[in-house]
């Protein structure tokens, strides 16, 4: 499975998706959007308040629950890359 932590506004959230939709596919394997980041708007923040904005599109993916983006973040944590860790196929050096 793939998940892909949705950030920043219309252009960044097509990115991110349409950069998971090539990885789930090439890997053959589901893709999950995590919207945690969109969703909590707290006060003091230090970017702009942004909204998931991939509902108007026919996109083929779903909703991350809570208990999917918290094994997933586990798997990461106290890793400087996680992307690296989980794909280290992106970065072989020749």
């Amino acid at each position: 499975m793939v998940v892909i932590r949705l950030m920043g506004g219309l252009g960044n959230q097509m990115f991110q998706y349409a950069f998971g939709r090539m990885l789930s596919h090439s890997n053959d394997v589901h893709l999950q959007l995590d919207r945690s980041f969109l969703d909590h708007h707290e006060i003091n923040m230090l970017h702009t308040p942004r909204n998931f904005e991939l509902d108007v599109f026919n996109i083929k993916a779903t909703i991350a629950d809570n208990k999917t983006v918290a094994s997933f973040r586990s798997l990461i944590a106290g890793r400087k890359a996680g992307f690296y860790i989980n794909f280290p196929f992106f970065f072989n050096k020749k």
